[in-house]
């Protein structure tokens, strides 16, 4: 006999499907309007209570002193105490824009728990020790953009509570001895490493120094400024790497050359925007002529590049047919190249 089935409503579902869709549905909101939505939500229903205002004390982007102030009072006073905040942006002062102090980002700090991904920028009196804090024990993405002032002493004698899954490094003024620290209390764990800082950083003898800490287990590696010769003869020791990716300013093929060894890299993003025909060409001899073990596992290829001219549209037509017939997948963005000229 037939059984009339209801239809599950949004109310019918748990805690653990409702997160995901009320993140999806805040995420991209401006600040004010992301509050009033999720406690909009917290009120409509008691199912939607511990979801909705999960989601709004798990992420904290925490840009102005004011809006501080009020994350603070609701963790203090209210019932944002009772939700672990999993993602926390903390910005300073210190570019002369509107930000957070830094003793309200120590508060911050020694107020959170539950603790997954940190963002510090633009601090200028910021102390390192804000990372021994214990709501950071579960820490495993870290982007720093900002400098510490604390001595060298201070900074090698920092107890980190985490392990560290993905690290992101900016231009920033922190001491060298901080990636010493960093490298070595997550040598075993570190998966993504993002290199945004140049070669003449005062981070980056700190950077040649410890790179072999990690080198081995890194999985995923992003370059933004083109390596040091002294870092290019340590990506040898990047035995695990799967997937490379590397800004317009980086020579590609002198990493490829660097990375001989290498035989895990699955996925390659490149982005390209001079001297293209050349990079191009050096490239394909790569995957082709010169058969290197690098290259052997590609797998996917991320491929921007600016067009100028038939001559490189051409190269490019090319290399996706060398890499198709190779079985390697080519996900192709191109952009015109921007004319500077005068306009009548």
């Amino acid at each position: 006999m037939y059984q009339h089935q209801s239809k599950l409503s949004l109310l019918d579902l748990p805690s653990e499907l409702l997160i995901p869709i009320f993140e999806f549905a805040s995420e991209s909101l401006p600040t004010n309007n992301r509050y009033q939505l999720l406690t909009t939500l917290s009120l409509t229903h008691r199912s939607f209570l511990w979801p909705a205002q999960s989601v709004l004390f798990g992420t904290a982007r925490l840009r102005k002193q004011k809006v501080a102030h009020k994350w603070l009072l609701a963790t203090q006073f209210g019932s944002g105490n009772k939700y672990p905040t999993w993602d926390i942006e903390l910005h300073g002062i210190q570019s002369g824009r509107e930000g957070v102090s830094a003793s309200t980002a120590g508060k911050v700090l020694d107020r959170a728990f539950g603790v997954r991904r940190l963002e510090l920028a633009d601090f200028g009196r910021l102390s390192a020790k804000v990372l021994e804090k214990e709501g950071l024990k579960t820490l495993t993405n870290l982007h720093l953009l900002t400098g510490f002032p604390d001595t060298s002493p201070t900074i090698i004698s920092l107890q980190l509570p985490f392990h560290l899954q993905q690290l992101h490094l900016y231009n920033s003024p922190y001491p060298s001895s901080l990636l010493s620290v960093l490298f070595r209390k997550s040598s075993r764990s570190l998966q993504t490493l993002t290199l945004s800082l140049p070669h003449f950083a005062p981070a980056y003898p700190g950077l040649i120094a410890s790179f072999p800490l990690i080198a081995p287990t890194l999985l995923h590696l992003i370059l933004v400024h083109r390596p040091s010769p002294s870092l290019l003869a340590l990506l040898s020791q990047c035995s695990s790497l799967e997937t490379l990716s590397c800004n317009c300013s980086v020579d590609i093929n002198s990493v490829i050359d660097a990375l001989a060894g290498c035989t895990t890299l699955k996925t390659l993003k490149m982005e390209l925007d001079w001297d293209l025909e050349e990079v191009l060409e050096g490239f394909q001899k790569r995957l082709t002529e010169f058969a290197g073990v690098t290259l052997m596992g590609l797998r996917t290829l991320y491929l921007k590049v600016t067009l100028e001219g038939k001559g490189v549209e051409a190269r490019v037509e090319e290399l996706v047919t060398v890499c198709e017939g190779r079985g390697i997948r080519v996900i192709l963005e191109r952009e015109a190249k921007i004319s500077t000229g005068k306009g009548a």
